[in-house]
C-alpha cells in the first residue's frame, strides 16, 4: 500500500513539521519496543499543535 501523492502534497501545504517517507524512518517507526511491529506508510513528525491538528483533519 502507498499513500496518495496527492494527499502528500495537500499535507506538504499545511505541515511545517517533518514529513519522512523514506524506508529507514518507517522501519525505524514500524515498533514501540513489543513484539509487534507494523510498517507506517510514513512518519509526519508536527513542529506545533496546527501541524498536528492539519495532519488529524486531512
Amino acid at each position: 500500500m502507498t499513500i496518495h501523492p496527492d494527499f502528500i502534497n495537500e499535507l506538504r501545504k499545511r505541515f511545517t513539521g517533518d514529513i519522512r517517507l523514506d524506508l529507514a524512518s518507517r522501519l525505524l517507526y514500524s515498533t514501540d519496543a513489543s513484539i509487534y511491529q507494523m510498517e507506517p506508510l510514513g512518519v509526519a513528525l508536527p513542529k506545533n499543535h496546527e501541524d498536528l491538528q492539519s495532519a488529524v483533519e486531512l
